[in-house]
């Protein structure tokens, strides 16, 4: 995990962050321009203004760099959602601040997007079974908040008892391709629409309905 706060470290542990996010930043664009596969350990090198002996002091391989740039940005997302959801009263106020994180998000870093699930495809392969297990842990941290949220709201009678793991793939699943299907570099108003209806369909479809046992 990349820790990307000043205020704890020495000088020397500033500036070797701040040239990590010189690698990470570099290699960022190159993946979107080029490529996973296309862009090599010397390209990244070049564009960050590194040697290659330097830039392998930093990462032994562009996995690495790949891996570190999208868990640069998963810290970032799930910060962002514990402190919105935190703010929330009840749990449908909560799904509904989630919601609206991942579309602020995607709105500011939208690329993430393109090389989390299309450049990962092209990556994936070449991660190994560490790297691999690097970036589920960080999925798994998002996840795990909406699981935590639903659990809440089960809780409070506020949701039906469900399979909150089904009800989390559904959440996301429905956000994600939402996004995906958009091909501007910026959301337009007509998919920010159809995300917010289908979270409020979502919603309608998870609350616990009053007195359904005596609809029978």
């Amino acid at each position: 995990m990349l820790k990307t706060t000043t205020h704890k470290y020495s000088r020397r542990d500033r500036e070797r962050l701040a040239r990590i996010e010189l690698i990470l930043d570099a290699a960022e664009k190159l993946f979107l321009q080029k490529g996973f596969g296309a862009t090599t350990m010397n390209d990244i090198g070049e564009a960050a203004e590194f040697c290659r002996a330097s830039l392998y002091n930093y990462f032994p391989a562009k996995e690495m760099i790949y891996v570190s740039i999208l868990e640069r940005a998963m810290d970032s997302l799930v910060a962002e959602a514990r402190k919105a959801t935190s703010q929330a009263s009840t749990a449908s106020a909560k799904i509904e601040a989630l919601k609206d994180t991942l579309l602020s998000f995607v709105r500011r870093r939208q690329a993430f997007f393109h090389l989390y699930f299309i450049t990962r495809s092209e990556a994936g392969p070449y991660l190994g079974d560490d790297l691999a297990n690097r970036l589920e842990s960080k999925t798994k941290e998002l996840d795990n908040i909406f699981h935590d949220v639903f659990r809440e709201g089960v809780a409070k009678g506020e949701f039906d008892p469900r399979d909150r793991m089904a009800m989390g793939d559904i959440f996301f699943a429905q956000i994600i391709g939402l996004v995906m299907l958009n091909k501007t570099e910026t959301l337009n108003p007509p998919l920010e629409a159809n995300v917010n209806q289908a979270t409020s369909f979502f919603l309608d479809s998870i609350r616990k309905k009053q007195g359904k046992a005596n609809a029978k």
